[in-house]
């Protein structure tokens, strides 16, 4: 027998498809590998009455305040992503038996902050995060609690394993990768890059790192995490990525422009030194300091090359600090023999090409020069042939749609208008009705 289907029936069936199509899921912890949760959807998602099971990776896209249970059959790997996850009272985080927790941040470095951050009564593995306020086991539980890596606020070392040390740092612990001398540690093997002189680098600074660590900055957080991965035997590698048409804050932009006063402003890049843990793909850091510096090169359109050969250039670095830009000037600033912009640097973040004279076109004539025009990023194109510059891949998604989408949305549409058209229908049939 064939079975009607409802109007709601083909509304919920339209829109699951969509959904689907999509990738779209209903919230449930089997369906959250990947997903970015906002603090009402991860309470509702680790509340005290969940009954679901399961492996979920979650990542944070808010600040947070809460209780959060990972229950028996769920095994939860939760990365804060730079923001905080606190309660008020209670344990923030509560790993009840059979539950299965890993703390673990692959990008920005997140908070787990309360009187109890964890209460465990199952398993807990820490690897990275900042962490605020005491772990217990409860006992009489069989807890297991694994540290590797992070800061904290009370000494952690009861649950640091042999390979790993706890280093004070401030009022903070800190716990990194043991092995004796930096020397010793970090194995250049376990470098890989496009060129010696960013391996050489990433090297330098790690081993400099390991003889002062030090995780009051993001970037020093985000190199304890290098060190423990290679620690770990993992093979990371290293690159320098360019940006050639970054966003700019409006103050950036003045600043951009009062920098290059007397110069014409030629371009803006935003270089990122990119080091990525190949074993652990999501562990992909941008480190804003090296310890030494690496070799930049820019290249120049052929039809610039000749005009900039005879010009003086200044290269100038911009930079945030403490919510206000500063720049520093780079010393040193060639045209090499492939008539790219050369120069060294240690610090990573938006950098700008000026020169003097008069200003020059693609032809490489004087024009006139209007001080409050947007500066003509992209003038100065970064490829992948480059020796140390990657082109970074900037498709994303929503800029095509596949024909197969196109019909799904034709058809919502189509459907929604015909439901539209029925119910009308039917409400003006039930006028005429009450009027007889």
């Amino acid at each position: 027998m064939k079975r009607k289907i409802s109007k709601k029936g083909i509304v919920g069936l339209s829109l699951a498809l969509f959904a689907t199509s999509f990738g779209f899921a209903p919230t449930n912890v089997l369906a959250l590998n990947g997903g970015s949760l906002t603090c009402d959807t991860l309470k509702s998602t680790l509340r005290s009455d969940s009954s679901e099971t399961g492996s979920s990776i979650i990542v944070l896209s808010e600040d947070c305040v809460a209780n959060l249970y990972v229950k028996s059959g769920q095994t939860i790997t939760l990365d804060t992503a730079g923001h905080t996850l606190s309660s008020s009272s209670g344990a923030t985080i509560t790993v009840e038996r059979g539950g299965s927790l890993t703390l673990n941040n692959y990008s920005e470095i997140g908070t787990v902050s309360g009187s109890t951050a964890i209460s465990n009564s199952g398993t807990v593995e820490i690897k990275k995060g900042n962490i605020i306020g005491n772990i217990v086991e409860v006992s009489g539980s069989n807890a297991e609690t694994t540290i590797t890596g992070g800061t904290f606020s009370i000494d952690p070392s009861s649950f640091v394993p042999e390979g790993y040390t706890t280093e004070k740092n401030g009022e903070n612990y800190v716990v990194i990768a043991s092995g004796g001398e930096g020397d010793d540690l970090i194995d250049i093997s376990k470098i890989t890059a496009s060129n010696d002189n960013i391996r050489t680098a990433l090297a330098t600074t790690l081993r400099d790192y390991v003889e002062n660590p030090d995780t009051s900055s993001q970037n020093g957080r985000m190199l304890a995490q290098l060190i423990n991965s290679i620690k770990q035997g993992h093979i990371i590698s290293a690159s320098l990525v360019v940006n050639d048409n970054p966003e700019l804050e409006e103050e950036a932009l003045q600043k951009l422009y009062s920098e290059s006063a007397g110069t014409n402003l030629a371009s803006v890049h935003d270089i990122n030194f990119v080091v990525t843990d190949t074993a652990e793909p999501n562990l992909s850091v941008s480190l804003t300091n090296l310890t030494a510096p690496v070799t930049v090169s820019i290249p120049i359109p052929n039809q610039y090359k000749a005009a900039l050969a005879t010009r003086d250039i200044t290269i100038f670095n911009l930079h945030k600090d403490n919510g206000a830009y500063s720049t520093d000037y780079i010393d040193g600033a060639t045209i090499n023999a492939n008539g790219d912009v050369a120069f060294e640097t240690s610090q990573f973040s938006l950098f700008a090409l000026a020169y003097d004279g008069e200003p020059i076109t693609s032809s490489g004539s004087a024009a006139d020069y209007e001080a409050s025009a947007v500066p003509q990023t992209g003038a100065y194109v970064a490829s992948a042939s480059s020796n140390n510059i990657i082109a970074p891949d900037t498709a994303g998604f929503g800029s095509d749609l596949s024909v197969f989408h196109l019909l799904l949305i034709i058809s919502g549409l189509a459907i929604t208008g015909i439901l539209i058209g029925y119910t009308a229908r039917r409400a003006y049939a039930r006028s005429r009705i009450s009027l007889k």
